[in-house]
């Protein structure tokens, strides 16, 4: 790790340092040739002026004497040409490419000359030179290559160094420590201990062999007094197996007889309840032809659902067990908490119209989805409809609310304004079988499992079930589902609780 971070870092500062010379190079070949060719546009002047050939192939000569020059044209105004000089092109190869991607390839560089005495205002012929920096670009590569080479080479022997120093100092030390913790036996340390080497007893590696020897230490003495409480302890739960033995065996024989018996009433329901589901699908599918009369087709819809969900009921009765058990599973799917609320109205609407209840939802606008049990939350909010249904009187209202808090939970809330709760029956209700006394407001039956299996199911979620009441009022069940079961939105936006909530107001009558 060490070499290869060396190796990077000598490959950047020597591409830094490439860089700077590059810009040098280059900006060094065009100034010289602009000072070159300006330094011999007088005598090129002279040669064009007096049409001196000898002195124009002088002047060209001179020229190419620079290496990176390999053509100048000395010719009058007329294009009559005084002088051409060119030097023998390089061989193309892969260098030569290279060169041409960095420097570019041939340029060619004309100045005017202008006319002597009196007449210097007047073009009298042109000077053209035409360079390659190929030359320059060798010179370039060259330098190029010896300093990466350098950088990388000098970053090594510098990493070598660092390693060295830190091996000694730093990592032998700690894989003593963790030679030494590796190789103790862990369940009797009894007088073991390091040996702290003299370069490190003051600095920090040699406090850290000391503070490992100190909580051995106190292991030992831990350890004594584990075995003094381990002889008494087994004295102990000897005496206390027997009396387990009794209640385990006297649990498991009033589990078994439960469960034969939820197994037997299960059975003798869904026998009939089956057959209902059967025929009701029948009609609602029209397998035998059609059903003239809208009502009967929407009943039997009602009777085929109402049915499935009776099925689902029993089902649940057996879940509680099996939730109690700690055997219960949960289908874990993207859940919908408002498409849920739409469906549980379905199923209250008639016990609703007949007491003329009013029925509000308020869904808050992009409420995200849940990772949940659907059949499960379904049932959560069937349950505490359900409460409400039967423990609000005649007009009364019944309030759903679903929204994402400030801290990202989800809450739903379901407010009646029924009989209420007493304050000390609040948490008795949640406990399975337990119901309120009968009152002349409701008559509410049942057996007492519904709060239970709400709490026991939210439970299963990582959720909790928050009961408020006035008796004589108002009742208020909310459910808390926290923000870990919130499904990540693909399109983001605000949480819920910034924006006003979408309202949907329905009255269920008759």
């Amino acid at each position: 790790m060490c070499l290869a971070a060396a190796v990077v870092l000598g490959l950047l500062s020597s591409v830094v340092q490439i860089h700077a010379d590059y810009r040098t190079q280059f900006d060094l070949l065009s100034d010289t040739v602009r000072q070159l060719v300006q330094s011999a546009a007088q005598p090129a002047a002279e040669a064009v002026w007096s049409l001196n050939e000898e002195l124009a192939n002088g002047v060209a000569e001179g020229l190419l004497g620079y290496q990176p020059l390999e053509l100048v044209v000395i010719q009058t105004s007329n294009g009559i040409e005084l002088a051409r000089k060119t030097r023998q092109k390089a061989s193309h190869g892969t260098l030569h490419e290279l060169s041409k991607m960095t420097f570019g390839g041939p340029t060619e560089y004309r100045i005017d000359l202008p006319g002597l005495g009196g007449n210097n205002k007047n073009e009298i012929g042109r000077l053209l030179v035409s360079f390659d920096p190929y030359p320059v670009a060798v010179v370039f590569f060259e330098r190029s290559f010896t300093l990466v080479g350098t950088g990388v080479l000098r970053n090594l022997v510098l990493a070598l160094v660092l390693f060295l120093i830190i091996y000694g100092s730093l990592t032998r030390p700690i894989e003593q420590i963790s030679r030494f913790l590796a190789s103790t036996d862990a369940d009797n340390p009894s007088g073991q201990r390091l040996n702290v080497p003299a370069p490190h007893e003051k600095n920090e590696i040699g406090r850290l062999m000391r503070r490992v020897n100190d909580c051995f230490a106190s292991i030992d003495r831990f350890l004594v007094q584990h075995r003094e409480q381990q002889i008494s302890l087994e004295a102990r739960v000897a005496e206390r197996t027997t009396e387990l033995n009794i209640a385990k065996q006297t649990a498991e024989q009033a589990n078994k007889v439960k469960s034969v018996f939820l197994a037997n009433i299960s059975h003798e329901i869904r026998t009939p309840l089956n057959a209902i589901i059967g025929f009701s699908e029948l009609l609602k599918n029209e397998y035998f032809g059609p059903i003239n009369n809208e009502k009967y087709r929407d009943y039997a819809f009602d009777i085929h659902f109402s049915s499935q969900h009776l099925l689902t009921l029993i089902n649940d009765v057996l879940d509680l067990s099996r939730i109690e058990a700690g055997k219960h599973e949960l289908n874990i799917e993207e859940t919908d908490i408002g498409q849920i609320i739409h469906e549980t109205e379905r199923f209250i609407a008639e016990s609703a119209v007949e007491k003329h209840l009013r029925l509000e939802t308020f869904v808050d606008q992009g409420l995200p989805k849940i990772w949940a049990d659907e059949r499960s939350i379904l049932q959560v909010l069937l349950n505490l409809l359900s409460n409400a249904v039967k423990f609000t009187p005649e007009n009364g209202t019944i309030k759903v609310e679903a929204k994402q808090d400030s801290s990202g939970d989800i809450l739903i809330s379901v407010l009646d304004d029924g009989i209420g709760i007493p304050n000390d029956k609040i948490e008795a209700i949640l406990d399975p079988f337990t119901q309120l006394e009968p009152s002349e407001h409701a008559n509410a039956g049942g057996v007492g499992l519904g709060l239970s299996i709400v709490k026991s199911l939210l439970h299963l979620h990582g959720g909790t079930l928050e009961v408020e009441s006035e008796y004589g009022s108002w009742t208020r069940f909310t459910a808390h589902l926290p923000k870990e079961r919130v499904v990540p939105s693909k399109n983001p936006r605000k949480p819920a609780w910034h924006d006003e909530a979408e309202t949907t107001v329905r009255r269920i009558s008759a």
